[in-house]
């Protein structure tokens, strides 16, 4: 099964960007290419994750259900609009895919809050 299916483009990071990230902490430092391809992957996945378990967690806050202490997360839709460019109060919404019946959830820095944790966990 192909992880990136045609039909959603795969958004990544400027690998320009992650090698900076990777300098700044260790600036002294040289890094293979593939290295940093290899932690520009790992970005994506962290963003991609801490997207869905946020998008989990809006769900449930918007079904009156609280789910702070469940991290398991189900694949949902990755596909996100970002009108507003000032990082506080920023809201991500889902696009629902053509077999999704359901509405499109607000995604905002609460429910990222709320994930925080247990993500950082998972990724350390």
């Amino acid at each position: 099964m192909d992880p990136h299916p045609q039909d959603q483009p795969t958004a990544t990071f400027d690998t320009g960007l992650t090698k900076q990230l990777i300098l700044h902490h260790q600036p002294k430092e040289r890094i293979h290419a593939d290295a940093v391809l290899t932690a520009n992957e790992l970005l994506r996945l962290f963003v991609v994750e801490a997207r869905q378990r946020a998008a989990v967690e809006a769900e449930c806050e918007n079904e009156g259900v609280d789910n702070t202490a469940n991290t398991n997360t189900t694949p949902l839709p990755t596909d996100l609009n970002n009108d507003d460019d000032d990082d506080e109060g920023r809201v991500l919404t889902p696009k629902p895919t053509a077999t999704e019946g359901t509405q499109a959830v607000s995604i905002r820095a609460d429910h990222i809050t709320k994930i925080a944790a247990g993500l950082l966990m998972d990724f350390s």
